[in-house]
């Protein structure tokens, strides 16, 4: 390699920095949650203060806050997280839980960006059993052998047609490589939708843009189906099996959280960030599922 591309290429990777990646990432992330409290009517709440997660230092010298919000009702939210930590792992997490009286898709959007690499996580994740992970490589499912596995497939021709169909172009967008698998895969493929992305770009600017250009999008597609009354639930077993399937896998989706936010930020911080952005688990805070 010649001297001159050679330092060019070692200029390039030196100005990247995670915690210059904060500033990007947050003004898209606010713009997304902008749009949300604009359309729905948020109640915030102070769980993340009562963790100490309000304003925060992390054991790597790095800043974090978090808000957190419901809205009970029609509105449908059960909970909604905004966590931002700025430093030498700088985190942009947008997450909202809806409540069952509609089967509109739980969602996530999240950049996580170290000096190696670029992590995006972004899904739309079902309210209902679809079956998504015996997905085969090829995106294919196994062919049903059961009145059972008939039902299941129809479900999920069902959820293509009235959501994931509608972003499969949005999700495919962010292109790079795997993510490495973590723990816990099996209960990360128990809430994943067919479009989830768990995908690790390189450390760059141009990988931040790219991921900064994924929440706006997603919150206009999330919104649309929150106003869509096609989607309600009709009141008994479709909201009570929605909601049980929901209980599960908010206890997961801490489990999982804990999980990644310890591999960060050490076991007991990353417990507690883990516990403000998946939301209490009690009966006190679960919106319009109450």
């Amino acid at each position: 390699m010649q001297p001159v591309i050679h330092a060019l290429l070692l200029a390039s990777a030196a100005a990247f920095s995670p915690k210059d990646a904060a500033a990007p990432l947050f003004a898209a992330q606010q713009a997304a949650l902008a749009k949300i409290q604009a359309a729905l009517p948020l109640d915030v709440k102070s769980y993340p203060a009562d963790l100490g997660l309000d304003t925060f230092a992390t054991a790597d010298g790095g800043s974090g806050a978090m808000q957190a919000w419901e809205a009970q009702g029609p509105a449908n939210i059960a909970w909604a997280s905004d966590l931002r930590i700025e430093g030498p792992t700088t985190v942009a997490s947008l997450t909202v839980w809806c409540s069952p009286l509609k089967d509109v898709p739980h969602l996530c959007v999240r950049t996580t960006a170290t000096a190696d690499a670029v992590d995006v996580v972004m899904d739309f994740r079902p309210r209902a059993e679809g079956g998504y992970e015996t997905m085969l490589e090829d995106g294919s499912y196994p062919e049903p052998d059961s009145r059972e596995a008939f039902m299941t497939k129809g479900k999920r021709t069902d959820l293509d047609k009235r959501f994931y169909d509608g972003v499969r172009d949005l999700c495919a967008s962010v292109g790079g490589d795997a993510a490495p698998a973590g723990g816990l895969e099996g209960l990360k493929k128990q809430a994943a939708s067919p479009v989830a992305v768990d995908a690790r770009l390189d450390a760059s600017d141009a990988s931040i843009a790219k991921a900064a250009a994924l929440y706006e999008p997603a919150v206009d597609a999330w919104l649309a189906w929150c106003a869509d009354d096609s989607h309600a639930l009709k009141p008994g077993m479709q909201v009570t099996s929605t909601y049980a399937r929901d209980t599960k896998l908010r206890a997961n989706n801490y489990g999982i959280l804990s999980d990644y936010y310890s591999g960060l930020f050490g076991a007991d911080e990353g417990a507690n960030i883990a516990a403000g952005d998946a939301g209490p688990l009690d009966e006190a805070y679960v919106g319009g599922a109450s």
